[in-house]
């Protein structure tokens, strides 16, 4: 699958493997894209917007989730963390 963003690395790996991303989007997506897209990476880890936090596992996420009525937002920027099969996002919104 092709993806609409990539992971630029914005720090050293640390011991325990994982290292810090800024998420470069190729256009303007939403946070139902993002999340569609991530879902097939086959990762696990957590997903937060603000104080909110939902973890994912593989193309499964809790249903209903906190981000449903967000999902046609915009992302503002993204920050991730992780290495081998997790990985966690840090989501900005537009509107937020």
């Amino acid at each position: 699958m092709e993806y609409d963003f990539e992971y630029v690395a914005i720090g050293k790996t640390s011991s325990d493997c994982t290292t810090p991303f800024k998420i470069k989007f190729d256009k303007k997506i939403t946070l139902g894209e993002f999340i569609k897209q991530i879902l097939t990476k086959n990762e696990w880890g957590y997903i937060e917007i603000g104080k909110d936090r939902i973890e994912y596992c593989g193309n499964k996420i809790p249903t209903p989730n906190l981000f449903t009525k967000l999902y046609d937002k915009t992302i503002n920027e993204c920050y991730a963390s992780g290495g081998w099969s997790r990985m966690d996002y840090d989501i900005v919104l537009d509107d937020m």
